[in-house]
């Protein structure tokens, strides 16, 4: 049997096994809803990230909103003021950073990265 047609059965069993509950099943857990607006062949995707950010989380909004939002679609929290988010494809590995400021609870600046690194 050739190794191409053993890899759907390798995947079968490791998620019949529970590996894709552990971190293999993080890897592929794909892009959070707050990208979704970014288009994956945009050459400028930082800049369409960051004016999608503004858009929904203009100047003076709450940071907490903010905040909710990315944990809910389960960001991590380096530090205060920043929350990342990574995941892969087969090819390609994905990572999205969000950087804050606020005063006072709220917003006065963001920022979106949306940076990707294929084979």
């Amino acid at each position: 049997m050739r190794l191409v047609s053993k890899i759907p059965l390798l995947v079968m069993t490791l998620i019949a096994s529970g590996c894709m509950s552990g971190d293999l099943g993080e890897m592929f857990k794909g892009a959070p809803p707050i990208v979704a607006d970014v288009s994956e062949s945009s050459t400028v995707p930082n800049a369409e990230f960051t004016a999608h950010l503004r858009e929904r989380y203009p100047i003076g909004s709450e940071e907490a909103v903010l905040i909710a939002t990315l944990r809910e679609q389960h960001f991590n929290f380096p530090q205060p003021g920043k929350a990342t988010y990574h995941w892969s494809t087969i090819a390609c590995s994905i990572s999205v950073y969000v950087d804050w400021r606020a005063e006072a609870g709220r917003l006065t600046g963001i920022e979106g990265v949306y940076g990707s690194a294929c084979m």
